[in-house]
């Protein structure tokens, strides 16, 4: 059970880095400004967030 909770929070952990990694290419591409693309990155979070919290809901069920 331990195994299985580190590996998920390695790749939670992976996905939000390799995401804010892209941001300057998703800026470069889609011409958008500072605060457009903070605007993406804080609904990705958001989203993220509430998938894990329904997702998590879902496990316990």
């Amino acid at each position: 059970m331990i195994r299985l909770l580190a590996v998920t929070l390695v790749i939670s952990v992976m996905s939000a880095t390799m995401f804010n990694i892209v941001l300057p290419e998703i800026r470069s591409d889609f011409q958008l400004s500072f605060a457009q693309v903070s605007w993406v990155s804080v609904s990705y979070m958001l989203i993220y967030a509430i998938g894990s919290v329904t997702y998590g809901k879902l496990a316990d069920t």
